[in-house]
């Protein structure tokens, strides 16, 4: 029989309480030993990696956790059964990913080319083998202790710090996120994150970039700024590491944050009917909520192109607040940054010049309203500032390709009675 030993962060996603053979006397012996096994890990792992390094390179990475594995086995990692297992039957049903299988070729002395696929899956993670079949997201937590490692995603990779501290490396940067921090990282983009801390919560959530497409981009819709951002990573126009929100206030996490990165953990753990959907509602609310609250507090990276300075999260809020009626005048009195420089704000951040930020502002306002609801055109031009219906009708036709009529009823399709 083929020997196995579970060595994923994933690990959380396993069922093993409801499915093992051995049950511990109680649901908090349970977590007593997974969080015990937690912490044996990442001493093991630390131990492993000589000198002060802060972060491994791929290769360096995978041997530490063959290595880590087979310390584990070696000093009775069978009492903890939900981390190790003897035969791939014993595998809980809710971690037979393609992950999952991938590891069963990590085995005692796992030969070179086994070691080298599993280092090429690490590198470039993809999708398909992160995220199960039926899943548009996958939530996990880092496992404390570990260092972080060189890698790409080919999807969205959402980080949010429940307890304690982390840490993301870019290959320009380095980020300490503390509790209650939510970073967005895009595909695509060389990082590495990881908790130091022994008793640090990370969790991290991939969306595939379908996904985040059809479903979350409308969301960022009424920030010039993210829309811009989303738009040219989805072209491939320009590389952005990432994005940062801080919501935590005088050292106080955001509950609600907490309470929907909770409810969205514990939503995958039970893989109830639609949990896709509901999992896709959950993170919807998520990129609300930080949207509402904390647009104004949007932190990008130090080599961004558009020099970025924490003020401008500023500026471009007061503009998607305003959008119907602002001028550059008027945010030359409120910001006092000269009109030049209000330009080339605009312009640097979101590759367009300040005319086409707020007309596509209210291009995306209108097809809203007008998908959403049954209001008149003419109430609709009015609701997006323009004067009157023909100059929006005009305008929406020449930036959409359609008439706002043939928008609408080609958006709806009529239901049975």
């Amino acid at each position: 029989m083929q020997k196995v030993t579970c060595i994923s962060t994933e690990v959380e996603n396993m069922n093993a309480f409801d499915e093992g053979k051995k049950e511990p006397e109680s649901r908090d012996d349970y977590m007593r030993q997974k969080e015990e096994m937690q912490k044996e890990y990442g001493r093991i792992f630390r131990s492993l990696c000589s000198g002060d390094c802060e972060i491994l390179e791929n290769d360096d990475y995978i041997a530490c956790m063959i290595r880590t594995a087979q310390c584990l086995k070696e000093e009775n990692a069978r009492e903890y059964r939900w981390q190790a297992f003897e035969t791939v039957s014993e595998l809980p049903q809710s971690y037979r990913t393609p992950l999952a299988q991938l590891f069963l070729e990590v085995q005692s002395e796992p030969d070179q080319d086994a070691q080298k696929r599993l280092q090429e899956i690490f590198r470039v993670q993809q999708e398909e083998i992160f995220l199960q079949n039926d899943s548009s997201i996958s939530s996990a937590f880092l496992q404390p202790g570990m260092l972080p490692h060189w890698h790409k995603n080919n999807y969205f990779d959402i980080i949010y710090v429940m307890e304690g501290e982390s840490q993301c490396f870019f290959r320009q940067e380095k980020l300490e996120l503390v509790e209650g921090d939510v970073l967005i990282v895009p595909p695509d983009i060389e990082h590495g994150e990881g908790v130091r801390d022994l008793d640090g919560r990370t969790m991290t959530s991939a969306i595939r970039k379908r996904t985040f497409l059809e479903i979350f981009f409308r969301v960022f819709s009424g920030n010039p700024l993210l829309y811009s951002f989303f738009q040219r990573i989805f072209r491939g126009e320009e590389e952005i590491s990432y994005i940062l929100f801080h919501t935590a206030e005088k050292d106080k996490p955001d509950m609600t944050v907490a309470r929907l990165f909770d409810h969205l953990w514990e939503e995958q753990k039970c893989k109830e009917k639609y949990h896709s959907e509901m999992c896709e509602t959950i993170m919807n609310a998520i990129f609300v909520h930080l949207l509402r609250y904390y647009e104004q507090n949007l932190v990008f990276p130090q080599d961004c192109k558009a020099n970025w300075k924490k003020e401008y999260a500023k500026i471009f809020w007061y503009i998607s607040e305003n959008y119907r009626s602002v001028t550059l005048e008027e945010l030359e009195d409120r910001f006092h940054y000269s009109r030049r420089q209000l330009i080339r704000i605009v312009q640097n951040a979101t590759g367009k010049n300040f005319k086409d930020v707020i007309r596509d502002m209210k291009m995306e306002r209108a097809k809203m309203l007008l998908r959403d609801t049954t209001l008149p055109v003419e109430r609709i031009a009015m609701e997006c500032g323009y004067e009157n219906a023909s100059s929006f009708t005009r305008i929406f036709k020449q930036t959409v390709g359609v008439s706002p009529h043939a928008y609408r009823h080609g958006i709806f399709v009529t239901l049975p009675q």
